[in-house]
């Protein structure tokens, strides 16, 4: 069960497979090499990202809306606020780079426009889903929560109660807790 869930993070890339495959549990792995900020994977991404010459900042939006799943040019554009020509390089370079691919309904042809955008890449998709929206809070060493008081429902997937401010990279590993766990949170 270890190698498929290190495999749903990591995704088939063998540096993050390598560096989520040493010792520990997945959940303390993950802790130390991605969600703190003196980790070898805080950054992966960025770094990938920062070598691409324009507007990496277009890139990371793309990216983060992805991260959530399947989304048309058409949906990219409305929530990146930019006309839907603008996205198509920036899309292919990412689909060059193996980041993104383009899925279609099986019945379509390739010049209709009914196909969605997807990250194809396992530890990115993850990434801008749990680290990129709370580094700037991780680097600080605290949790990141909603107005309420509350963690975000964007945060880790599994989660319990946070403490009240962890270290950097500590208290991170509270946020992969799962419901229901000693913790006192809710089971599922």
């Amino acid at each position: 069960m270890d190698m498929i869930e290190r495999y749903a993070v990591a995704g088939g890339m063998s540096l993050y497979l390598d560096e989520l495959g040493r010792d520990g549990t997945l959940r303390q792995r993950v802790c130390a090499r991605v969600l703190d900020p003196r980790g070898p994977l805080f950054n992966g991404p960025r770094e990938v990202l920062e070598e691409e010459p324009r507007s990496p900042g277009v890139y990371y939006s793309l990216l983060e809306e992805l991260s959530s799943g399947r989304k048309s040019l058409a949906d990219l554009a409305a929530a990146l606020g930019r006309r839907t020509p603008d996205l198509q390089g920036y899309l292919r370079t990412l689909r060059g780079m193996r980041v993104v691919d383009r899925h279609a309904p099986v019945t379509a042809r390739e010049d209709e426009r009914n196909h969605r955008w997807e990250l194809s890449d396992g530890f990115m998709r993850f990434w801008f889903r749990f680290v990129f929206p709370f580094q700037e809070d991780l680097k600080t060493g605290s949790l990141p929560e909603s107005s309420s008081g509350r963690r975000s429902s964007r945060n880790l997937p599994t989660t319990s109660h946070p403490p009240s401010r962890p270290s950097a990279g500590s208290g991170c590993c509270v946020l992969a807790e799962p419901r229901g766990s000693a913790h006192g949170g809710a089971t599922r």
